[in-house]
């Protein structure tokens, strides 16, 4: 509605949601080719984990053959995507954010000072706008600040998930329950939040992920 006040002339075309169901599946299924570890995190989104591949496609090379998936994600299935490279599911994910589109980026622990702290903390994994305004009063602005940070003043504003978040600031992996499911008796989802879910910010981000996770599995079963 505030698009086409601003552009009355706006064409506004529906999404084509089937569109974008098949173009997921294909794209997990390219996946899938090359590591049997993928784990789709949004209809178009997913980590694809290669320990153990280094051999297979050369140790030390996984930014080159990063390029060649690009590439070929491009060329068979007709889209773009970003690559990010890391040693964890957080970092890896933090890089595919960065600049777009259709780049390899990489965030190793020791590129973080310089790739990940400088950006503004609201760019961090599972920081809102209600933890963004919050930080902002407590006179953190970055991701590096947020790092840097004493410990106790950051626990004792925002408890544990003020804790959890400067360990993501900080280079540290993603908590355990991002990946858990309910057994395939029927279709759901569910996890067990780290805290007591306090804020909508919060809430939100977890119903998101349930809700695209067990929306995948409906669709991968057609």
């Amino acid at each position: 509605v505030s698009a086409k006040e601003k552009c009355p002339s706006l064409v506004i075309v529906p999404p084509d949601y089937g569109l974008y169901v098949s173009a997921s599946r294909a794209f997990i299924e390219k996946l899938k080719q090359y590591t049997d570890q993928v784990i789709q995190y949004r209809i178009d989104e997913a980590w694809a984990v290669f320990e153990g591949f280094e051999e297979l496609y050369g140790k030390g090379q996984m930014v080159s053959f990063a390029h060649r998936l690009r590439e070929e994600i491009k060329e068979e299935l007709g889209f773009t995507v970003n690559i990010g490279i890391s040693t964890n599911f957080l970092l890896s994910k933090m890089a595919g954010d960065f600049s777009k589109p259709d780049k390899v980026h990489t965030l190793f622990m020791e590129e973080i000072e310089e790739k990940l702290w400088p950006l503004s903390v609201s760019e961090l994994f599972f920081v809102g706008k209600a933890t963004t305004k919050k930080l902002h009063l407590l006179g953190i602005g970055t991701i590096g600040e947020l790092a840097m940070a004493d410990e106790q003043m950051i626990q004792a504003h925002l408890k544990l998930p003020g804790k959890i978040l400067q360990g993501y600031a900080r280079g540290g992996d993603l908590q355990p329950y991002m990946f858990t499911h309910e057994a395939n008796k029927g279709y759901g989802n569910s996890l067990t939040a780290p805290v007591d879910i306090m804020t909508r910010d919060y809430a939100r981000h977890l119903l998101l992920s349930l809700c695209e996770t067990v929306g995948a599995r409906l669709r991968a079963d057609h």
